[in-house]
């Protein structure tokens, strides 16, 4: 009996935990256990790790069972999606949230021999024709590959130096330059103020709904963005495509917007690409921020995040930030005796 080998995968499955699940996985008691003693561990290390192998061995190992407990609840998580969601699909309701951006569409430009072979691995040609021989070398390439870096396109280190630096010493911004940046998602540098406005112009009018980090191997080719800045038409294109580096920043930053709006009102989501979407609250919108945008919080023992987000709806949230406590300051005089 013919087997079929074919495996179709349905892309409306979630890859990784959405936010309510995520946050039933930091609020179980084992999970918060292991992140104090992971703390704990990071304390006594204080950035001295050759000093301290037993703790570095130990804090690995905690770092494994996390790991270990989140791929269980992943695996429970799918599991329960084909049980129940994709019957409720069925029955007429719709799939949960996620952000549908092709990230192929971002990553093919730093992997070209995965870019070819997506076009050209189903065509019709010989394996000794030029079209078969490539895909060949790109197949070998893929399976031999052991970089652990990519390198913007064009800017491939020449002799192991930057290939836009004229001096070494100094940085791209002062080379004889009164502005430059750069887009992480073209990988292109642009030393004009106009033609970087109406890059972030072209950028705005042809958004997707990402908005977190992207890395590939350990290079940043997508920074994060602002849903509030993306649509306010206020500011100019360049402040609206500002380009978040911290995830930390970026939150807090939220904050501030999510501290505008009231508590349980329902509340559109302000980026462009969702049209007629209404959330109860600024907790449902955190939510639908972290399943539809990719905006995740930074890792628990970040110390520059303010205020973490909660998927918990509650009455009274608010992201008004307290200001700091004033450190009393002993004001001691001292007197001057006069030696008689």
């Amino acid at each position: 009996m013919q087997q079929s080998m074919e495996h179709h995968r349905d892309s409306n499955v979630l890859l990784h935990l959405d936010a309510a699940a995520n946050n039933k996985f930091e609020t179980d008691p084992n999970v918060i256990n292991i992140s104090e003693r992971i703390a704990s561990i990071t304390e006594k290390i204080d950035r001295q790790p050759q000093k301290h192998p037993d703790l570095v061995k130990e804090r690995a190992s905690l770092y494994a069972d996390k790991t270990k407990l989140r791929k269980k609840l992943l695996h429970e998580f799918k599991k329960d999606w084909w049980e129940t969601l994709y019957d409720e699909y069925t029955s007429g309701n719709s799939f949960s949230e996620k952000d549908i951006t092709s990230l192929f569409d971002i990553y093919r430009k730093y992997t070209p021999e995965r870019d070819r072979l997506s076009r050209d691995l189903f065509r019709e040609a010989s394996i000794d024709s030029e079209t078969g021989k490539q895909c060949l070398t790109d197949l070998i390439t893929i399976c031999s590959s052991t970089e652990y870096l990519v390198y913007y396109p064009g800017l491939q280190p020449n002799d192991g130096q930057c290939p836009r630096c004229r001096n070494n010493k100094r940085a791209h911004r002062r080379v004889n330059r009164n502005f430059l940046e750069f887009c992480y998602l073209c990988a292109e540098m642009v030393d004009s103020e106009d033609e970087w406005k109406k890059h972030c112009q072209v950028h705005i009018e042809n958004l997707t709904p990402q908005c977190g980090m992207l890395r590939y191997r350990n290079t940043l080719i997508s920074p994060r963005f602002c849903p509030f800045c993306l649509s306010d038409g206020t500011k100019e294109y360049d402040a609206r495509f500002r380009q978040w580096r911290d995830k930390s920043t970026l939150l807090n930053h939220i904050d501030e917007h999510l501290g505008l709006l009231k508590p349980l009102a329902l509340v559109p989501c302000p980026h462009p690409c969702c049209e007629n979407q209404d959330y109860k609250g600024a907790a449902a919108l955190q939510r639908h921020f972290f399943d539809a945008h990719s905006l995740e919080e930074p890792r628990p023992n970040c110390q520059a995040r303010k205020r973490r987000w909660s998927v918990q709806e509650t009455e009274t949230t608010s992201f008004a930030h307290k200001p700091p406590k004033k450190k009393k300051v002993e004001v001691v005089i001292a007197e001057k005796v006069d030696s008689v």
